[in-house]
């Protein structure tokens, strides 16, 4: 399991998310999983799979489960 950290293409508004760092296998796997923790698109905190970027920053501790590790929501 690989750790990333993905952030949004465009810059956040007031209530949207940042980015996040997120536990996934792939890169691809990364950039789908939404800050609040499942794989939705529809959602005006945050943005389209294809508008997010993703950076590898590690490899997670043995028996990590895919998902959030850790969001950047900007509240106002």
């Amino acid at each position: 399991m690989n750790l990333y950290k993905i952030t949004r293409d465009t810059p956040a508004s007031w209530d949207e998310f940042r980015g996040a760092v997120v536990a996934a296998e792939t890169v691809m796997e990364a950039v789908k999983i939404h800050p609040r923790g499942r794989e939705i698109e529809d959602d005006d905190s945050w943005v389209p799979h294809t508008a997010v970027s993703a950076e590898w920053i590690g490899t997670a501790v043995p028996g990590t489960k895919q998902g959030v590790i850790l969001a950047d929501f900007k509240a106002g």
